[in-house]
C-alpha cells in the first residue's frame, strides 16, 4: 500500500471510530410498533400518566427501566447503531435519507428511538465526564517525564489516560446533537443536520473538501473508502448498540 493510501486509510479509521448489519425495517404506521405488543400497551400507559412530552430525559429512566423487554431494547439499540454510523459525514448521504424516510416514524419528535437516543448520549456524557480525573492526568504526565519522556510524549502519555473517556464524550455529544436534529429530518427538514454539528462533526467536515479531492483525483481511494467503511460500519454499530444495552440495563 503507497503512503497516500496509508494516510488515507488512518483517516478514513479516525473518522469512523469518533463519530464513535442489521437489516433495514420496514417502514410502520405508528412510532410505537417498533415494540412487541405488550411492551408497546405498558409504554403507551406509562407515557400519558407521566406526560412524558413535558417530562425531562431522566424522568423518562423509568419507562426505560421497567418497562421493555430484552428483545424491544435490543432492536431499538440496534436502530440507534444504525442511524449513528449512517450519519457518519463519510457515509452515503442517500442511504441516511432513505433509512429516515422508510423508517420517519421512529426518528419523530417525542418518540421512543429518540428517546432513547437522547438519554444515552447524556448517560455517556455524565458516564465521560465521571470517569475522567486531573489528578490521573497529572501523575501519568509526571510519571512519563520521570522516565525520561519529552514533554510532547509526556503530553500524549497523560492524554492516553483519559482517552476512554474523550471517546465516551464524543460519542454522548453525537447523540445528543442526533436527537435533536433527527426529528426534524423526519419530517424533511435536514436544514439543521446540515448547517449545525458538534465541535468534532464540523473540524471533520473542514476536511471533507480535501478527502473529496483524494478521491476525485485516484479512484483507488474511493475504492478503499467503501471497503473500510463495509468493514468496520458493523463494529461502530455493534458498539453504540452494545454501549445502549449496558446503560439501560445498569
Amino acid at each position: 500500500m503507497c503512503n497516500k493510501s496509508r494516510i488515507m486509510l488512518g483517516i478514513v479509521l479516525l473518522l469512523i471510530f469518533t463519530i464513535g448489519c442489521t437489516e433495514k425495517t420496514v417502514s410502520v404506521s405508528s412510532g410505537y410498533k417498533i415494540l412487541c405488543l405488550e411492551c408497546s400497551k405498558v409504554i403507551k400507559e406509562e407515557i400519558e400518566t407521566l406526560e412524558v412530552p413535558k417530562k425531562k430525559v431522566h424522568e423518562y429512566q423509568v419507562v426505560v427501566k421497567q418497562s421493555f423487554c430484552s428483545e424491544c431494547l435490543k432492536q431499538i439499540a440496534q436502530i440507534i447503531g444504525r442511524v449513528y454510523f449512517l450519519a457518519n459525514p463519510l457515509s452515503n448521504p442517500s442511504e441516511l435519507v432513505e433509512y429516515i424516510q422508510q423508517n420517519r416514524t421512529y426518528f419523530v419528535e417525542d418518540c421512543t428511538v429518540i428517546r432513547y437516543t437522547e438519554y444515552l448520549g447524556n448517560k455517556l456524557v455524565s458516564s465521560a465526564l465521571s470517569s475522567f480525573a486531573q489528578k490521573d492526568y497529572d501523575r501519568g504526565y509526571e510519571s512519563a517525564l520521570g522516565m525520561g519522556a519529552t514533554m510532547e510524549q509526556a503530553r500524549d502519555v497523560a492524554n492516553s489516560i483519559g482517552s476512554g473517556s474523550v471517546d465516551l464524550y464524543l460519542m454522548g455529544n453525537e447523540l445528543l446533537w442526533l436527537a435533536k436534529v433527527l426529528p426534524y429530518a423526519a419530517n424533511g427538514n435536514w436544514s439543521l443536520f446540515k448547517t449545525t454539528g458538534t465541535e468534532n462533526r464540523n473540524q471533520i467536515r473542514q476536511i471533507l473538501p480535501i478527502i473529496n479531492m483524494l478521491i476525485e483525483t485516484d479512484h483507488s481511494m474511493g475504492q478503499l473508502v467503501d471497503e473500510v467503511m463495509n468493514q468496520y460500519g458493523p463494529i461502530v454499530e455493534e458498539q453504540i448498540a452494545m454501549l445502549a444495552i449496558m446503560c439501560w440495563e445498569y
